[in-house]
């Protein structure tokens, strides 16, 4: 039976709701969501065992100071994030206007717009869908704890084989409508549809 899940934690502007593994092998969830002008700085244990989701965020500092298993940005704005390092993949979607400075195995970016991406990754980055005014850089962050929380990531410290400069667009044929079709209505906002998580 999985354990309860923790009563999510208040904060003046958003919440943060963390929930145990839902079977053995599962990581935990962190979920940070509706955040306004916030500093916060999560932190964890060392076994890269966490995946943490940040929601509906806007100008806001999240620092991820401990390894993840991954990592999720979704619907967020004029926000800076930075993450040591995620076992799995790092997702950036549906934001504008951010800085990511991250290290993980894989980054995938959709339909972001005005972003800058500082980037220590083990794979080429994926360019899905329709993203504008992307800027990619090296990673060029260092702190006491850095080379621990990547090696548990399983990311060379060295920073060696960044393939930040490499991308890959994998933008679908079905992104864009013949000529004379409807265009597709917009998507709706992250956190506001009926099934919407974290409401």
């Amino acid at each position: 039976t999985a354990a309860a899940a923790a009563a999510p934690e208040a904060t003046n502007h958003g919440w943060i709701e963390r929930m145990p593994p839902t079977c053995v092998g599962d990581a935990a969830t962190v979920r940070v969501s509706a955040m306004r002008r916030r500093t916060r700085v999560l932190q964890g244990d060392a076994r890269a065992a966490t995946s943490v989701y940040v929601v509906d965020c806007h100008q806001c500092y999240i620092y991820v100071l401990s390894p993840l298993a991954s990592l999720d940005i979704i619907g967020c704005s004029e926000s800076t994030f930075f993450a040591c390092g995620a076992s799995r993949v790092l997702s950036i979607l549906h934001c504008e206007k951010v800085s990511l400075h991250a290290a993980a195995q894989l980054l995938c970016v959709a339909d972001c717009i005005d972003a800058t991406l500082h980037l220590c990754v083990q794979r080429p980055p994926l360019l899905c869908d329709e993203n504008q005014k992307l800027q990619l850089a090296p990673l060029g962050v260092i702190y006491r704890l850095l080379a621990t929380h990547m090696g548990a990531c399983g990311l060379s410290p060295a920073l060696e084989h960044n393939y930040w400069n490499q991308p890959i667009s994998c933008v679908s044929a079905t992104m864009s409508p013949k000529r004379g079709a409807a265009p597709r209505p917009p998507p709706e906002a992250p956190g506001r549809g009926p099934d919407a998580p974290f409401r």
